[in-house]
């Protein structure tokens, strides 16, 4: 007892069990429960967990100070951590703009809907090549628009670095 009130503990039972807690491990959590306790969305969750393995910290330290929203941040991580930096170092509306770009290069363009004219059916058929052709000239130029657009981005952030070093 007199050790115990000096500060002295008694000397324990077993000394391989030194290192371990005294209480049991905390189970994993799977992200619907990890969701629960946050009171967040299954997919806010995920989108957390790709923004912390996939994200530069300067697109992270931009959600910390609320310049870039979760969704937008999680868009922004799959571009390569070079874009990343370069959209982070542009300020809150170039990480925007990269979310943007990115999001519609993702996305598919809808298929408009086509009148139906019974008058001239055969017009309609010999159309629908070239519309076909014209479809994919312009699914190949906005691929080639979002590339150069990438490629000016990349080119933008090594200027701003290299405007960095010689003034340093």
């Amino acid at each position: 007892m007199r050790r115990e009130s000096e500060g002295e503990a008694a000397p324990a039972a077993s000394d391989t069990d030194a290192d371990t807690p005294p209480w049991e491990p905390a189970p994993k959590l799977s992200k619907t429960e990890l969701a629960r306790e946050a009171k967040l969305s299954a997919s806010q969750v995920a989108m957390i967990e790709k923004i912390h393995s996939h994200a530069a910290p300067e697109v992270i330290a931009a959600v910390k100070t609320g310049a870039l929203s979760i969704s937008a941040a999680a868009v922004v991580a799959s571009l390569p951590e070079e874009e990343q930096r370069a959209a982070a170092q542009g300020g809150k509306d170039e990480l925007k703009q990269a979310a943007r770009r990115v999001r519609e290069a993702r996305r598919k363009p809808k298929p408009e809907p086509v009148a139906e004219d019974a008058a001239t059916p055969t017009a309609n058929a010999a159309d629908a090549g070239e519309v076909e052709a014209l479809r994919q000239r312009v699914a190949s130029l906005t691929a080639e628009n979002q590339a150069l657009r990438m490629e000016l981005d990349a080119l933008r952030a090594r200027l701003a670095a290299a405007t960095e070093s010689t003034e340093a």
